[in-house]
């Protein structure tokens, strides 16, 4: 699990996030999912999973 606090929502917390998600993998290539939200929809957010071979799940619209 990993975690980045803000007071508003920004690609520099997502990537401190992902960041730190990366470093507790140990060679694991989890599923990881999140809301639509567009800072989970950004070209640098899916290149970064796809660097490490995660695949990313979203919800549906509600």
């Amino acid at each position: 699990m990993a975690y980045s606090l803000g007071r508003r929502a920004n690609s520099k917390m997502v990537a401190q996030m992902l960041d730190q998600a990366f470093g507790r993998l140990k060679g694991q290539t989890p599923l990881l999912h999140s809301d639509q939200g567009v800072l989970y929809r950004t070209e640098a957010y899916r290149t970064k999973l796809a660097e490490k071979g995660i695949v990313q799940s979203m919800s549906r619209k509600g």
